[in-house]
């Protein structure tokens, strides 16, 4: 099932470890995990695919990302983990 929300104010946006839009979560975590120290709050999120800069992230790597996932729940290593409270 794939939903929307909308995020509205700063603190939600921290509330729900919201690094810009368009961000992707699966099961309350981040399908691109933002790096250590990333400011949440209403942001304009930019994703990186063979060198070009995009303000959303392909099929492909949305495809690589869910799939490593799968993986790594399969093989008891990354899986899905549980969403992380601030």
């Amino acid at each position: 099932m794939v939903s929307t929300r909308e995020v509205r104010t700063p603190r939600e946006a921290k509330r729900l470890r919201f690094a810009g839009s368009p961000t992707i979560q699966v099961k309350g975590s981040d399908l691109f995990p933002p790096p250590r120290g990333t400011r949440y709050g209403l942001y304009c999120r930019v994703y990186e695919s063979e060198g070009i800069t995009m303000s959303w992230p392909s099929k492909e790597a949305i495809r690589t990302a869910l799939l490593h996932r799968m993986e790594g729940a399969a093989g008891g290593e990354r899986g899905w983990p549980h969403r992380q409270e601030p």
